[in-house]
């Protein structure tokens, strides 16, 4: 977290920022597998406004 404020700041560059967080991510045993997506998309059945039913 601190990394990116320095970052937002313009004392670090964003690619240390990110080193950072990769590197804590890393270690805390959280860091998401390249191999599968963040984001799944699920149809959803719409109404005839086009707002989820």
């Amino acid at each position: 977290m601190k990394a990116c404020e320095a970052a937002r700041a313009g004392e670090i560059s964003p690619e240390a920022a990110r080193d950072a967080l990769i590197t804590f991510a890393v270690t805390a045993g959280i860091l998401w597998p390249a191999a599968q997506p963040a984001v799944s998309v699920k149809p959803v059945a719409r109404s005839f406004g086009g707002y989820a039913a």
